[in-house]
């Protein structure tokens, strides 16, 4: 490298840009993604919240839910119920039926929920919660917590299947409904507030509280409530960046070997470990993406993981025999750089 070459790459305004480009990319790139993960949350929140319970005439029990987990896999979320009471003097026991073909009781102490009748279309007549509403007024320490906990049922929608990760969606739904457990009459009830949040899902939900189509014209409620989940954004924009990096490593390598055997270019021997390394490399970072199935399969492996495997594996067999009969960075191998790209271009913009 002659004299002027070596003052160019060591002048102050060179070093200067240099270390203002990598003091900025090092400051900048951070505190984008930090502030944009914040700002659109890794995972979703289940949030609803009303103040009807101010303005309620008649005898409504609230329940205030938790979303504890969802499990894709098993098909089912856990939610844990609290109950309140707008009654405050001579109230009776109320029983809380939900629909027992898609929520289960589970004991809090362990992870198994109760036993199954045949499934049916029937009304549901098995309580599942029984609310003494003297606890109001009778607040013995002794007295069982008003909560309990179910599993919901998650059903797939149109892409309700692991195959379409990270663009599947599921659905569950909760139905439930009051009666007095004295008069057999209708009761109330009424969702207080919602709250969760699942760490890779995005939440939307939808809640209903109407009047049963045989109840008179009273300010009755039950509950009809639609829960759907999809992955999270920052997700599905992590999945796409990294299938988006499969592809352009597997190009490049795939180019370099088309430099070297066809064209018959100088490379260095060292690039030999590089595809054999890739798809190590390409394996680990497939099961860094948050949610995804196990094994390979879904429609992200189709269209960047695979294909690229496939690449990688005829780019280290071509690369391994290149070398195994001759020299690819012996010095009689011409030398393939920029300025040779940059000549080629000149000289067909001449011919235009």
């Amino acid at each position: 490298m002659s004299d002027e070459q070596l003052s160019s790459h060591r002048s102050p305004s060179r070093f200067l840009r240099c270390l203002t480009l990598s003091l900025s990319f090092v400051i900048v790139v951070p505190v984008l993604w930090i502030t944009l993960a914040l700002k659109l949350r890794p995972g979703g929140e289940l949030l609803y919240g009303t103040n009807s319970y101010l303005m309620d005439i008649n005898r409504t029990i609230y329940l205030f839910t938790d979303l504890v987990s969802v499990d894709i896999s098993k098909a089912t979320m856990v939610m844990d119920w609290f109950i309140s009471d707008t009654c405050e003097f001579n109230c009776t026991d109320v029983a809380i039926f939900f629909d027992t073909n898609s929520a289960f009781l589970r004991n809090l102490f362990s992870s198994d929920h109760n036993d199954h009748a045949p499934y049916n279309t029937n009304i549901p007549t098995d309580t599942i919660f029984r609310w003494n509403a003297s606890i109001i007024n009778d607040p013995d320490i002794r007295r069982s917590v008003p909560k309990f906990r179910t599993d919901i049922v998650v059903g797939g929608t149109v892409h309700g299947s692991t195959v379409y990760y990270p663009f599947d969606s599921y659905r569950a739904s909760v139905f439930a409904f009051a009666r007095d457990i004295v008069t057999n009459e209708s009761v109330s009830l009424s969702i207080g507030a919602a709250d969760g949040i699942i760490a890779g899902l995005k939440i939307t939900a939808n809640i209903i509280e109407q009047d049963p189509p045989d109840w008179d014209p009273k300010d009755f409620k039950m509950i009809m409530a639609f829960l759907t989940f999809q992955r999270s954004p920052l997700t599905i924009g992590y999945c796409l960046i990294i299938t988006l990096t499969f592809w352009l490593v597997t190009l490049m390598i795939c180019l370099i070997m088309i430099k070297t055997m066809v064209f018959g270019f100088r490379q260095r021997n060292e690039i030999v470990l590089i595809p054999i390394g890739a798809m190590f490399v390409f394996t680990l970072l497939r099961s860094s993406m948050p949610g995804a199935p196990d094994g390979f399969g879904d429609i992200l492996d189709f269209a960047g993981l695979l294909p690229c495997f496939v690449l990688l594996s005829i780019s280290a067999v071509t690369i391994l025999g290149i070398n195994l009969f001759a020299d690819p960075h012996h010095p009689a191998h011409g030398q393939f750089i920029w300025k040779d790209i940059v000549n080629a271009l000149r000289h067909y913009a001449h011919r235009i």
